[in-house]
């Protein structure tokens, strides 16, 4: 889904969601998924 330091094996799936990362930032799924 997304944020700094998040491990996401489901990013296929996440990329399509929403993600509070763990710095309190709101991000897009999409855009966590690429940045991770």
């Amino acid at each position: 889904g997304g944020g700094a330091g998040h491990a996401e094996p489901v990013d296929l799936v996440s990329a399509f969601l929403v993600t509070v990362a763990p710095d309190g930032k709101v991000e897009a799924g999409l855009v966590g998924a690429t940045s991770n």
